[in-house]
């Protein structure tokens, strides 16, 4: 039996939840799908090389809710499109899987354009959301608390959004310890805050 790797370990960019097989189908095909695992509690479709995985959640607000919470806990971006939906004017009698295939067939170009502006926003968040090797020299230097650790990275991409071509180290040459490089960059914060023209 061929061993699948864990699939927290493959680099996704796009992850589709998609209610049903008719829906699904045209997206396997498109974006060269193949079956991860169906072992899972939904059924996963995964292309290591272009970085899509799919998973067909099932009919429902609670099932499309289950599968985006399952790739919540795998990935940290998710952008969620509606394509087939039933409307007063378009009750769910009158939708079939073959109106549905024919749906996605005809609006595969759109989706793809949707899909290029996607992966350049995750693309650009990826970056934003690294953490950099700057603050990870001082998680070696310094004793820092689980808690005192998760505090120092999230006040550092504050300081980082408001201090772009600012260097850590200036910042915080006297600190001496993970408290003070703290209090180092929230007393930056808060002098740029004041002095900001609203």
């Amino acid at each position: 039996m061929i061993e699948l790797p864990d699939i927290r370990d493959i680099e996704l960019k796009i992850c589709w939840v998609i209610a049903l097989a008719p829906e699904a189908n045209p997206i396997i095909d498109l974006f060269d799908l193949r079956l991860f695992s169906n072992e899972l509690d939904f059924p996963v479709y995964v292309n290591q090389e272009n970085g899509h995985a799919l998973v067909i959640s099932g009919i429902g607000k609670t099932k499309a809710a289950a599968a985006t919470t399952y790739l919540k806990t795998l990935y940290e971006l998710v952008f969620v499109l509606k394509i087939v939906s039933d409307t007063p004017e378009s009750p769910i009698g009158s939708i079939s899987k073959k109106t549905i295939t024919q749906l996605i067939h005809q609006n595969i170009e759109k989706l793809q354009k949707i899909i290029h502006t996607i992966e350049k926003l995750v693309s650009d968040e990826k970056k934003r959301l690294k953490i950099p090797e700057e603050v990870f020299q001082y998680f070696d230097k310094y004793h820092f608390t689980q808690s005192n650790r998760h505090k120092f990275i999230q006040t550092y991409k504050k300081w980082k959004s408001a201090f772009p071509n600012r260097k850590l180290e200036n910042t915080l040459a006297t600190g001496n310890s993970a408290s003070k490089l703290i209090s180092s960059l929230e007393s930056e914060l808060v002098s740029a805050i004041k002095e900001w023209k609203l």
